[in-house]
């Protein structure tokens, strides 16, 4: 519970901050130049364990990877942020 907006200095700085989502750890990173936002990237948990897949598919037939792909839940649109 608390405020869903607060306020910010208009210092320049950056903030990082991890959620967790119900695919794993989401990391967010905003930098702050002249009290704007400069940059903004989203590392989703998606992006970590696409690299999963590789082990996975070890020993499977090309057949098999849908249904590896969906047990492990992953988001093609996640990957690419």
């Amino acid at each position: 519970e608390g405020p869903f907006l607060s306020q910010c200095s208009n210092d320049d700085g950056y903030s990082l901050t991890v959620v967790e989502a119900p695919r794993g750890q989401n990391l967010h990173w905003v930098y702050v130049k002249n009290g704007v936002i400069d940059r903004y990237k989203v590392r989703t948990a998606s992006f970590c364990n696409w690299f999963a897949i590789e082990h996975a598919v070890i020993g499977n037939i090309v057949p098999d990877f849908p249904v590896i792909n969906k047990s492990m839940n992953l988001s093609y649109a996640g990957n690419d942020l």
